[in-house]
């Protein structure tokens, strides 16, 4: 009764009371909708969807196995869209590598369409190859299966363990979008990954199609098995391999030198600018020394996510837009910003 009186004093009329109990009510519907959605982004599998039904892009299993010097990208569904400087990446890795195969693997439909004529850009080059990746179906059988059925993985984490079974199926080369290729890489196949001043970073490795590498990345995965504990990258269990087949943890000695058949390649082949310097990319002000610093280097990481706010015309002088030019022309000279 008491309650019924502190209503009745607070709500002196009907229809006051009934606006009290509608919002009330559409208050706590709102609050188990956000309670709804944060518990699927919690307890989703993989943070992500991965969807079966794939209708607009061949299986990796339906094309001829890709050989074991191709160069792979991996599209996940919590990167929804490929975009302009994605487009850019694969230009220029079909362009300095004319003949290797270039696979962009997606792991869900591409959400772009006619009206994305940096996408047509990009398709127009004979190497180059848009291909579905069933998840369920690619891990089926291998040492990362129980991984994904038994852990909550971190999306980034997703990624890279899918590049590394890619790597571990075919051989090749491995490297996230944002990473654009300078050179030729055919003198450098085989199994190796970037010292980037501070990790061995992942957004680009390789690894042979052999026994060895094999072993290499059955026992980088089989330590994540057995250890994983919500990272966001793999290089830490890389590294730990790294370290016991040169017998030192210092990594800028392992980056001048090759231990037990896996090459650590120095700061300057493929991360001569850092993710911290990497502003003046995308600085307005032309910057000469940009192109100095890539001189002789194999790779750049533009650290393109980073940078995601900044939208540079195509006819300015940003550093980032001039190497773009030169790497990646067709795309380019289908956008006005990039």
């Amino acid at each position: 009764m008491k309650l019924h009186w502190r209503i009745d004093r607070k709500f002196n009329s009907k229809s006051s009371y009934k606006i009290f109990l509608i919002t009330s009510a559409l208050l706590l519907k709102l609050l188990l909708l956000i309670l709804l959605y944060s518990y699927l982004a919690i307890h989703s599998k993989h943070h992500c969807d991965y969807l079966e039904d794939f209708p607009n892009l061949t299986s990796i299993f339906d094309v001829r196995r890709p050989k074991s010097q191709s160069i792979f990208f991996l599209v996940t569904p919590c990167k929804n869209v490929f975009t302009k400087r994605d487009a850019c990446a694969v230009e220029a890795a079909s362009r300095t590598n004319k003949n290797t195969e270039v696979f962009v693997l997606y792991t869900h439909p591409i959400r772009s369409g006619k009206k994305d004529l940096y996408l047509n850009a990009v398709l127009s080059y004979k190497n180059v190859n848009f291909i579905y990746l069933d998840v369920k179906k690619y891990i089926k059988g291998t040492p990362l299966e129980k991984l994904f059925h038994t852990r909550k993985l971190n999306r980034d984490f997703v990624k890279e363990l899918l590049a590394l079974l890619t790597l571990y199926r075919y051989g090749g080369i491995y490297l996230d979008l944002d990473v654009l290729i300078l050179r030729d890489l055919k003198r450098i196949y085989g199994n190796f990954i970037g010292y980037d001043g501070e990790t061995l970073n992942t957004s680009f490795m390789g690894f042979k199609n052999d026994t060895v590498a094999e072993n290499y990345i059955f026992r980088i995965i089989d330590q994540i098995n057995l250890r994983y504990n919500g990272e966001n990258s793999v290089s830490p269990f890389i590294t730990e391999l790294i370290e016991e087949l040169c017998d030192t943890k210092n990594l800028t000695i392992i980056s001048k030198r090759q231990c037990v058949r896996y090459k650590v390649f120095p700061k300057e082949f493929f991360y001569p600018i850092s993710s911290i310097d990497s502003k003046i990319l995308y600085n307005k002000n032309p910057n000469e020394n940009v192109f100095k610093i890539i001189k002789n280097s194999l790779t750049l990481n533009t650290f393109s996510k980073n940078h995601l706010n900044v939208e540079m015309p195509t006819v300015s002088s940003y550093p980032y837009v001039n190497i773009a030019k030169k790497y990646c022309p067709k795309v380019i000279n289908t956008l006005n910003y990039i």
